[in-house]
């Protein structure tokens, strides 16, 4: 423009007019980029303060990745993200020799649930059949059990993998006078927590002695050793099992903190559900107070759960909004936030939250808290359902404020950052958001 105007013949003090404005503009152009690029930088800055620098990334289930299930890899800035375990990927041999080299199969619904202890990653694959269905006989076999469900240990490159518990392997039981077995739709490894040196492990799908479905929570040592059956189920604990019913699903999330177990019973009542806590040792467990939530038929409150310094986080992945009699607000699901003790329930995200559900543009069967997970100031929230802008249902992860806040379409879905769906190749079924945990740099030392 400058250069235009110095070809052109008109008089000098209107050049020198013109040419002052054409500067003018110029800098204020300038001015502008750099103030947005200011702000996007603080933007950026205020999130990695907040997270702190010793966060390190977030492992995300999608348990119908490639029929199979996969975990993904993702920074919490939300830049990058990768397919990690399972899914399309092949195991890498053991450098353990003892370890046989990982295959998992259609239907085992690998990433189900997500933990990490001790320098090890613990992933639960709750449709794993007890054989492999291509070995010949195994279905025609009187010892064939489908859906016992396992739990897969590997390291926190992905390396050394093995099936740790379940799935094809036996108990390691030498000092229990009746083994622990696993039956048919036990969907074992459904959740798994660690306190005491134990390894708890929920098992929603788990008869009782005369009670089908009732669910369980099985205890082991932390090498896999000496498990046992701990509370619901087929266990000696008659106080829990006097209040579970059938279909309750005792053991789908679970969660300890400061001496106390948190376990989420989604199919309670109807399938309104609920969350009891229990003192470590299982000799008293009390149902949270929901009596001002007004939950309904399926709405699965305590799908998932975590934990916060001052509150438990519950998901209800069934929760409608309103009216709840338009298919348009069926199963958008919610998250839930009470105090430690288990009262003072209110809904914080998505569900009968009006405000909140409209912001979000939650959508039919989106089921948003599906899982859940807390660092620092942020809650993370796994949408399985969540349709991408191609209306095919690859699944997303929200990320809030810890009062319900601030949220964004973090990852996948319809999120418009650097991790949409389009970009992780995401596919309709994926479920991506089936699980979730944060892994900070802490857990690698």
């Amino acid at each position: 423009m400058l250069q235009s105007l110095s070809n052109l013949n008109i008089p000098s003090n209107l050049y020198r007019f013109l040419l002052a404005i054409g500067v003018m503009k110029l800098c204020i152009a300038c001015q502008s980029t750099y103030t947005s690029e200011q702000n996007k930088t603080q933007n950026e800055s205020v999130t990695k303060e907040n997270l702190g620098d010793d966060a390190s990334y977030i492992l995300i289930g999608a348990k119908g990745r490639a029929g199979k299930g996969a975990v993904f890899k993702c920074t919490l800035d939300g830049y990058e993200c990768y397919e990690f375990l399972g899914g399309n990927k092949r195991f890498s041999p053991p450098e353990n020799r003892s370890y046989k080299t990982v295959n998992i199969f259609n239907g085992d619904v690998f990433g189900a649930s997500i933990n990490v202890f001790n320098k090890k990653i613990f992933i639960g694959a709750t449709g794993r059949d007890n054989k492999k269905a291509n070995d010949t006989g195994s279905i025609s076999s009187a010892n064939y059990k489908d859906e016992v469900g396992s739990l897969f240990e590997c390291d926190l490159e992905g390396n050394d993998c093995r099936e740790f518990l379940g799935g094809h392997l036996p108990f390691e039981n030498s000092q229990v006078i009746v083994p622990v077995k696993l039956f048919s739709s036990d969907h074992f490894a459904a959740s798994t927590a660690f306190s005491q040196n134990k390894l708890l492990i929920g098992v929603p799908g788990r008869d009782g002695n005369d009670v089908d479905d009732i669910g369980s929570i099985f205890q082991c040592n932390l090498d896999g050793k000496y498990c046992s059956e701990f509370l619901g189920g087929k266990s000696k604990n008659k106080a829990v099992i006097s209040q579970l019913a059938t279909d309750d699903s005792f053991g789908t999330s679970l969660i300890t903190s400061n001496n106390f177990l948190y376990i989420g019973v989604p199919n309670k009542n109807s399938g309104s559900g609920s969350v009891m806590k229990c003192t470590i040792d299982g000799s008293k467990c009390d149902f949270f107070n929901l009596k001002n939530l007004r939950l309904a038929s399926n709405n699965n409150f305590g799908t998932s759960i975590t934990i916060s310094k001052t509150n438990i986080y519950v998901g209800a992945s069934g929760r409608s909004g309103v009216p709840i009699t338009d298919p348009q607000q069926y199963d958008l699901g919610a998250v839930f936030k009470c105090g430690l003790d288990g009262n003072n329930c209110s809904e914080i995200i998505g569900g009968e939250n009006k405000e909140s559900a409209a912001k979000l543009k939650l959508g039919p069967r989106d089921y948003l808290g599906m899982s859940i997970a807390v660092f620092k100031e942020y809650l993370f929230i796994g949408v399985p359902g969540r349709m991408n802008f191609q209306n095919q249902r690859t699944g997303a992860v929200f990320r809030c404020d810890l009062n319900g806040s601030n949220c964004i379409e973090f990852i996948g879905g319809k999120s418009t950052g650097y991790l949409d769906s389009e970009s992780l190749d995401l596919l309709d079924g994926d479920q991506f958001g089936s699980s979730l945990f944060v892994v900070s740099k802490s857990y690698a030392k």
